[in-house]
Order: C-alpha cells, then sequence, then structure tokens
C-alpha cells in the first residue's frame, strides 16, 4: 500500500506474514493494485552479512520460480556485486531466467485474459 503514492502497482510481502497478508490482500485489490508473496529475502540490507554468505545462501535457496527481493533503494550493502555473482552462477550455468515483478505480473495477467 505504501506504493501507491508512488505509482508502483503492486505490493510484496513473505509468506511468513500470512495473517497481515490476507487483509493487505483485500485492501491491495480494493485499490485495484496486485499482489505478490515474496519466496526468499536477499539479505541485502543486513550490514552483518557478508557478500560471500549472501551468494552461498541465495545459490543453496533458489530454483526455478523463486521471487527473491533485492533493494534497489540505496540500502542494499552488496546488491550490485551479490546480483552479479547470482547471475554467473544461476543464469548463465544453471540456465534460470531472471524477470522483474513487472515483467512476472505482465505475463500472468496474460495468461489469465486467454
Amino acid at each position: 500500500m505504501r506504493w501507491y503514492a508512488l505509482d508502483v502497482d503492486y505490493e510484496m510481502a513473505g509468506k511468513d506474514l500470512i495473517d497481515s497478508v490476507k487483509l493487505s490482500s483485500e485492501i491491495v485489490r480494493a485499490l485495484g493494485l496486485r499482489f505478490i508473496l515474496r519466496d526468499v529475502v536477499s539479505g541485502d540490507p543486513d550490514p552483518r552479512l557478508s557478500r560471500s554468505r549472501m551468494v552461498e545462501q541465495l545459490t543453496a535457496t533458489v530454483r526455478n520460480g523463486i521471487v527473491i527481493v533485492f533493494h534497489a533503494n540505496g540500502k542494499g550493502l552488496h546488491t550490485r556485486e551479490v546480483v552479479e555473482d547470482l547471475y554467473q552462477d544461476l543464469v548463465l550455468k544453471r540456465g534460470l531466467q531472471p524477470v522483474t515483478v513487472t515483467d512476472l505480473l505482465d505475463h500472468c495477467e496474460q495468461r489469465t485474459n486467454h
């Protein structure tokens, strides 16, 4: 909901917040927005996590269809480096395809309109 003022048309929450997600999803839909659940938190704003530890945790967790949250607001300590490392392992070696949340939602919307 905080994104409404910034003209972002989705809200994101984790599966660990199921009770609040139920209420939030009703509010989000009432506002005409879309709602997704994240699967994995990157840990990028945590100053205690090293780049190598983040890559290790994410590489072990990520599989096809997983949604990872990274911060593009400057608060991610190692975001760029971790994304570059993950690209090497997950995209080039394992063949996974990264997509933005907007692309993912657009794809889902196209499937439901057919």
